[in-house]
């Protein structure tokens, strides 16, 4: 969950297109609320997270204002339409 500041939409674009080549991101949706951005990605284990996070803050120090990470050890398969 991202939450940006002083994002223009030429930040946004290049977030979006950074997510698109990351083989172990799978999605990245704009959000509307409190976080601007949910990336969702598969990770292995705590250092893949220290180097996924450290990528990432190291390419957009400057319009992100903070970030809270939610680890899922399952995954679950979502059914939206389920008739």
């Amino acid at each position: 969950m991202i939450r940006t500041w002083h994002a223009t939409k030429d930040d946004e674009k290049k977030l979006i297109a950074w997510c698109l080549n990351k083989k172990n991101v799978i999605f990245c949706t704009k959000r509307i609320g409190h976080f601007d951005f949910e990336v969702n990605v598969a990770i292995k284990d705590i250092d893949d997270l220290n180097r996924f996070l450290s990528g990432f803050k190291a390419d957009f120090d400057d319009i992100i204002d903070s970030y809270n990470t939610i680890i899922n050890s399952k995954l679950l398969k979502l059914n939206y339409v389920p008739f």
